[in-house]
């Protein structure tokens, strides 16, 4: 029976100790989601040219480097959906700097930081998808198989058994 107990109290140690590891790891897979989701980054300007993505051929491209021009003249490049620009004519930009002459079809594009769309005329499109939920994923399955290497041996293994390397683990550490 105390045999038993003890099993059991080590194998909620283990599930526990996995638990501890994922939680301090998880604030910063959420920052990792919400930068490559452009959450903290603003802009407003006019989108005035476009260009392929570098190492695109520029064929049936999703997303293309649009350059937005503001209103004190200045200019960057914003990531952005080539489909909210459909119908649109804006001329191409090799070296992503706005042209010189004025462009007719213009069209207004904002993004207010802390959220996760953009307007392009006035209609939200989305900066974040599930490809950038890939990434803090797998950081976490990567740290969770680590975790469990060190203290099991077996990177798919969490209770460690009874011949199984110790390198972090012991029942006294996490009870």
């Amino acid at each position: 029976m105390a045999r038993t107990q003890e099993k059991s109290g080590a194998e909620a140690a283990a599930w526990r100790g996995l638990a501890i590891t994922l939680l301090i790891a998880l604030p910063a897979a959420i920052l990792i989601f919400l930068y490559s989701g452009d959450f903290f980054d603003s802009y407003e300007g006019r989108a005035v040219a476009h260009r392929p993505i570098p190492g695109s051929s520029g064929v049936n491209d999703t997303m293309r480097l649009f350059v937005l021009e503001r209103e004190d003249g200045s200019w960057s490049e914003v990531l952005l959906p080539v489909e909210a620009f459909s119908g649109r004519d804006l001329p191409l930009s090799s070296g992503g700097l706005p042209p010189a002459a004025p462009t007719e079809d213009a069209v207004p594009v904002s993004k207010s930081r802390f959220t996760l769309h953009s307007r392009v005329d006035g209609v939200p499109w989305a900066t974040a998808s599930g490809l950038d939920a890939l990434l803090p994923g797998l950081l976490l399955l990567l740290l969770a198989a680590t975790r469990n290497l060190l203290t099991t041996g077996s990177p798919l293994r969490v209770v460690p058994t009874g011949g199984s390397v110790r390198l972090l683990y012991s029942g006294d550490f996490f009870d």
